[in-house]
């Protein structure tokens, strides 16, 4: 399974974009700033996701591994940039600094990639940019 985060746009508050699984449009996603110093947005390139135990948010969490430096990276429910600690937020639709209804988002998000983990399906996570429009 595939997932390609295009990050879109990035404000003092965070950097929206969207998640595709699959080629296809799943969620929008907020994440910190880049520039962020204590927890920087993930640096853009391809990982792996799996499903572990959160110890903070006592539930199964899909986990993204093989981010540089950095552990516990998580894709879990918030809506503005301080609900993460460098994670990936995800969202049924957005505004210009948050996303909404992130608890079902994140419960989809979770039922989609179930079936790929349970067969032991690699599930990758790809985080580009946007490409600028040409005028």
């Amino acid at each position: 399974m595939t997932l390609q985060l295009i990050r879109e746009s990035s404000t003092a508050q965070g950097t929206l974009g969207r998640l595709l699984v699959n080629g296809r449009f799943g969620f929008f996603t907020l994440e910190p700033d880049e520039d962020r110093a204590a927890h920087p947005a993930i640096p853009l390139g391809t990982y792996q996701v799996v499903v572990t135990p959160s110890i903070r948010f006592k539930r199964m969490l899909p986990l993204v591994i093989g981010v540089p430096g950095r552990n516990g990276i998580r894709i879990h429910p918030g809506n503005v940039a301080d609900d993460t600690d460098g994670c990936i937020l995800l969202g049924m639709s957005q505004t210009a600094d948050s996303v909404q209804s992130s608890r079902a988002a994140c419960e989809l998000f979770q039922s989609a990639i179930a079936p790929a983990l349970a067969r032991d399906e690699p599930v990758t996570l790809t985080i580009t940019e946007a490409r600028p429009v040409a005028a």
